[in-house]
This record gives structure tokens, C-alpha cells and sequence, in this order.
């Protein structure tokens, strides 16, 4: 019995490993941009919806409670100002569900035509992929340098040396409230971007958590209406320049 615990422990203790391992960033080795030719495809992963999420503390003596609105959807405890807030916050998730990052989508083509000056014969994969759907890659047995996901037939498909793969994680603004009062309002977005062999699974270059975070606040409120496009106009904005941040730090590389 007491084995099973250790080598249950000895688990945990390896997935936790691989995942904190899949927060760091890789680096690209130099030697890439020396395989002018390589067919490379750019592909984006399906985007989520947008979401809002309500940050709470309270100052009458009780711990504050973090409370989130996923898709519309709000889950949290009861709390005696729950139902004005979810009404305060309703015109301004009701616009985040029509938010389609389109933004974000030019990522592509700025990796796509970067690519191209460089000499490689680059082109978009039209088709989002919903990760999903992809097999497991079981070879990899848990090894951070390989893509959990099979990527191998999606090269071969396409005829593609390489994949770079570009998710856009989760967008959308965040609300802090004391009791009743909106106090902070910013809007967010995390995503990533790697570079997959397509022959191997072998990740070359990722970004890490903290280089596909990306935050910024918004001078506005959530109980004005007519501040609302103010905060979709900054999601949109932030959204634009995650784009560019993740093509920048990959052809920031030498």
C-alpha cells in the first residue's frame, strides 16, 4: 500500500514536471534560417469565444471570493450583491459574445509573408484546426519537447517541412469589483505560438505563458453603458498586438 502512494506521488509529481515545463518558452535555433526552400505551414487553432471575467473582494470582514463569467455563463457563490452585478456586467458580456477575434487572425499573415523574405516557401493552412480533434502523439511519453498533439499527418497533408501552430488561448475583459463597486476594469488575452517538425513532433520554438500574456487596463466602467465600446475598442486593440508581439518574437530571433 504504501508503495502504491509513493509511486502515485512519483505521478503527480512528473505531470506536474511536464506541465510547468510547457510554461517555458524554447528557443529557436539559428540554424533554421539557414533552410531557405522548407516548406512551412501557418495554422491558427479554432478561437474560443470571448469572456468576461468578475474578479470580487469584499471589505466587510469576510475573504474576498473570485468570481468568473465564462461564455455568458456566471458561476459563483451566492453573495448578496450577485444579482446587480450580473445585471451591471450583462451589456458588456453580451458584446464580448459577439467579439470574434478577427484581430487576431492577422498573425498569420505576417508570419506567412515574413517567412517568404526570408527565402522559405511559406504559405496559410486555410483551414483552423480544433486541437481536439488531432490525435495524441504517444511517442513523445510525456517529453516537454515534443507537441502532445499529432501534427505529423497535417504536414504530410500539406506538404509542409515545418508547422507553426498559433493559438489564441482565452481573450477578453476583466472586471474587479469592491462589494458593488467596479473599481478596475483590463482587458486580456493569452496565446502562444510554436514551431513543429512536421516529420518528428519535435516542438523548435515556443513561446512561453509569460511571453503570450498579455494585459492592459482600461480607463472605463462597467455601470456606463456608454462606456462599453470603449472597452470592446481596447480588447480588439490588445488582440492586434498580441498578434504582432508573437510574429516579433519569433523574427526577432537571429
Amino acid at each position: 500500500m504504501k508503495n502504491r502512494v509513493i509511486i502515485g506521488l512519483l505521478i503527480l509529481l512528473a505531470f506536474y514536471i511536464v506541465g510547468c515545463a510547457s510554461l517555458e518558452p524554447i528557443p529557436l535555433n539559428p540554424q533554421f534560417w539557414h533552410q531557405q526552400g522548407k516548406r512551412v505551414g501557418v495554422v491558427l487553432a479554432a478561437y474560443p469565444p470571448g469572456e468576461t471575467i468578475v474578479n470580487v473582494d469584499t471589505i466587510n470582514g469576510f475573504a474576498g471570493a473570485r468570481q468568473f463569467i465564462y461564455g455568458g455563463m456566471l458561476q459563483s457563490p451566492n453573495h448578496d450583491y450577485e444579482p446587480m452585478r450580473y445585471a451591471e456586467v450583462r451589456p458588456l458580456r453580451e458584446a464580448v459574445e459577439k467579439l470574434n477575434a478577427g484581430e487576431f487572425s492577422k498573425v498569420q499573415e505576417l508570419f506567412v509573408e515574413s517567412l517568404k523574405e526570408k527565402g522559405f516557401d511559406a504559405f496559410k493552412v486555410e483551414r483552423a484546426i480544433v486541437e481536439k480533434d488531432l490525435p495524441h502523439f504517444k511517442d513523445g511519453m510525456g517529453n516537454g519537447r515534443y507537441e502532445n498533439r499529432d501534427f505529423r499527418k497535417l504536414g504530410e497533408s500539406s506538404g509542409a517541412d515545418y508547422i507553426i501552430v498559433i493559438k489564441l488561448g482565452s481573450y477578453g475583459p476583466s472586471c474587479h469589483f469592491i462589494d458593488f463597486y467596479n473599481d478596475y476594469v483590463e482587458v486580456r488575452a493569452q496565446a502562444q505560438a510554436e514551431l513543429i517538425d512536421a516529420k518528428t513532433n519535435v516542438i523548435l520554438w515556443k513561446t512561453g505563458y509569460s511571453e503570450g500574456d498579455f494585459r492592459k487596463p482600461v480607463d472605463a466602467t462597467t455601470y456606463r453603458p456608454d462606456q462599453i465600446p470603449i472597452i470592446i475598442d481596447a480588447q480588439k486593440k490588445l488582440l492586434s498586438d498580441a498578434a504582432v508581439s508573437l510574429y516579433k518574437d519569433f523574427f526577432s530571433k537571429p
